[in-house]
């Protein structure tokens, strides 16, 4: 149970940075997409 937690936990972790990654080139080839973006990822969180 424990290992299938962790490679739960791990799988989230790689696509939360994931979608960092794609929000990062995002607001590099469109800024206001990306801070639009971020607005509302903040407001989520």
């Amino acid at each position: 149970m424990e290992a299938d937690t962790m490679s739960r936990t791990m799988t989230s972790l790689v696509g939360l940075g994931a979608g960092m990654a794609v929000m990062a080139m995002i607001n590099r080839n469109n800024s206001t997409f990306g801070s639009r973006m971020l607005k509302r990822m903040r407001k989520m969180f």
